[in-house]
Order: structure tokens, then sequence, then C-alpha cells
């Protein structure tokens, strides 16, 4: 039998969609995160594993995504899909501070300085936290996301067609 770390408290919801949403809470950390399963059209199931967003050189984060992450190692296991799903707590740590710059950037000035000074690892590092991020939010929160991912991407493509330019003229 698996059991999930002390402390450690879960709560099933049917999702709207279809499928469950299991919900996990540390009685010190607070709310970790989620896992939803939704069925495939081929009869089988997908986990999908959510940590909750956050601070990530805050030291309880960083708690709570490495309890998450032994949640989704043992959920896993149970499941027999292999090794989780989710990223070492340094690659999540990176991930989540460039969700904070792209989140908190006040001006468009600052996306494009954002925009325009990611690298190609960092930029696609973004991108999958975005994602993950819009799965979660609410309405009114995704729409400020895509928002803001439209403003990013048109600032990224404008500095690609200078570099094109650039090129063009060497």
């Amino acid at each position: 039998m698996h059991t999930f770390p002390p402390g450690v408290t879960s709560i099933k919801k049917a999702l709207p969609t279809g499928g469950w949403s299991y919900e996990f809470r540390h009685v010190s950390l607070g709310e970790l995160g989620r896992v939803e399963v939704i069925g495939t059209e081929d009869n089988h199931s997908r986990a999908n594993f959510f940590v909750l967003p956050g601070d990530a050189d805050d030291p309880v984060w960083q708690e709570r995504f490495t309890t998450m992450h032994r949640i989704s190692d043992i959920i896993s296991e149970a499941l027999g899909t292999g090794s989780t799903p989710l990223p070492d707590l340094k690659t999540a740590m990176a991930e989540m501070r460039l969700y904070t710059q792209f989140i908190n950037a006040p001006t468009s000035i600052e996306m494009e300085h954002l925009a325009t000074t990611l690298s190609e690892a960092e930029y696609t590092s973004l991108l999958s936290a975005i994602k993950t991020a819009l799965v979660s939010a609410t309405q009114h929160d995704a729409i400020s996301i895509q928002q803001r991912l439209h403003d990013l991407q048109h600032f990224r493509s404008a500095r690609e067609q200078n570099h094109a330019k650039a090129r063009q003229k060497s």
C-alpha cells in the first residue's frame, strides 16, 4: 500500500469535463497542488500534476514542491507509469522565476525586455510554465495571462524579425 507523506490530506472532486481532481494539502504547508485523472479515448487514464505556483526562492514553496513531487512519485508508481512527470526542484525553481518575471512585468517596456533577453531554452521553459498556469487559472486570470502571452510573443517575433533583417544585410 502506498501512503502519502505525514500531514498530507486530499479531497476528491469531479471535474466538469469528466474525470477527477485530487487536491492535496499539508497541515503546516497549506495547499500543495492537485492531480487530475482524465479518461482517454482508448479507455486509459491520464494523470496531470499541478503544483501551486509561488515564489521559487521561498523555502516554504520549495518544501511544497518537494512534497508534491513525492506525492506524484507515489501516484506514478501506483499507476505503473514510471517516473513522475514533475521536473526536479532546480528546474521547477528556474521555471517559476521566469513565470514570476512574466507575470510581474508592469509595463510593455519590461515585457519587451524580458522577451528579447530570454535564451531559446528560457523561452521554451517560460512557455511551459504559462501553459501549466493557464490550465488552473480562473477565467479572469486566464484572460490576463493570455494577453501577456500575446505581448510576449509579439515582442519575441519582432526580435526574431530584426535578427533576420540583420543577417540579410551582412
